[in-house]
């Protein structure tokens, strides 16, 4: 819930991708509803720092087994929309059922969806298959389809 980059130099980066690494509710085993509180809260506050993109935004919950709704698929893209954040789709640690379900609420909300901006490893790095099977299933099959749907940073 809090930022693990200082605060003071937010507004000299040209892109800020943030996201929920760790939550008390999690460490604690509270129930579901108290973990998905605090997943949302975390969310609006990295939303409210000026994230550009919300990075794997279910990958901590899907991680320790905590259920995504389809109610959390809808709530977090219309919030990212509401604010013009994209949503990340990552290939580091894949959350299938809940990257489509994702993928088809940001391609009804038209809220953009962020591509390889999490890779923590080189071969990582320019390996798309997994963005293209999930967009390709989810219908975006052209390269205009997915221009029309990728983030693309403006530099300031």
């Amino acid at each position: 819930g809090r930022p693990v980059f200082p605060e003071d130099f937010l507004g000299e980066l040209d892109i800020l991708v943030g996201s929920v690494h760790s939550m008390a509710a999690v460490r604690r085993g509270r129930p579901a509803d108290e973990v998905m509180d605090e997943w949302r809260r975390q969310n609006l506050a990295l939303m409210g720092l000026g994230a550009h993109i919300i990075a794997h935004p279910f990958r901590c919950l899907v991680q320790k087994q905590v259920p995504v709704t389809q109610e959390d698929i809808d709530w977090i893209v219309g919030e990212a929309g509401a604010r013009g954040i994209a949503l990340e789709l990552n290939s580091h640690y894949r959350c299938p059922d809940a990257d489509r379900r994702m993928v088809r609420a940001c391609l009804a909300q038209s809220v953009r969806v962020a591509v390889g901006t999490d890779a923590h490893r080189w071969n990582e790095i320019g390996d798309f298959s997994y963005h293209l099977e999930v967009l390709g299933e989810c219908g975006v099959t052209t390269p205009e389809q997915r221009d029309a749907v990728l983030y693309r940073h403006a530099r300031r």
